[in-house]
């Protein structure tokens, strides 16, 4: 076996088969380089299992679960809105698909769009809005034409 086969090997060294077991050994015997690594390895994970000894009292589950039970059931609802509301602004100050900013400024410029042209895609008639303030001092109308959309008046001078 290659030195590339082997040290894939190592990572799984518990869980490998007999065969598989010999071969590794055999190589380890010949190659001082990865029986090295091997030996790296093999510390490592002894200096994690003695680092992580805990030996828990008689009492102590049951200790443990009354308090954290305890804890729990003491969260008052102030606590628990002002939590969800947390949850709510991170995950609105998380950026999914980009920055918030960008997001916020793109939608004020579609609505500021959207109402600018409001006006020109819902009117009736063109002329649907237009305030006629015609004033005529001291002469009088002698006819005048409403065509719908503009009306003219002839004005008789005296």
């Amino acid at each position: 076996m290659n030195c590339k086969k082997i040290r894939k090997l190592i990572l799984n060294y518990w869980d490998l088969t007999g065969e598989e077991k010999k071969a590794l050994d055999q190589h380890l015997r010949d190659c001082p380089l990865c029986a090295k690594e091997f030996d790296f390895y093999n510390n490592s994970i002894e200096m994690i299992k003695n680092s992580f000894k805990f030996e828990a009292g008689e009492n102590f589950w049951e200790l443990y679960e009354s308090v954290l039970s305890h804890k729990l059931s003491n969260i008052s609802a102030k606590n628990r809105i002002l939590n969800w509301l947390d949850d709510f602004f991170q995950f609105l100050k998380t950026p999914i698909l980009g920055p918030l900013p960008a997001y916020v400024f793109s939608i004020l410029i579609f609505l500021f769009v959207l109402l600018g042209l409001y006006p020109a895609f819902h009117s009736r008639t063109l002329s649907e809005g237009f305030e006629n303030n015609l004033v005529i001092n001291d002469e009088e109308i002698f006819s005048s034409i409403d065509d719908g959309g503009v009306t003219i008046y002839s004005v008789d001078k005296k």
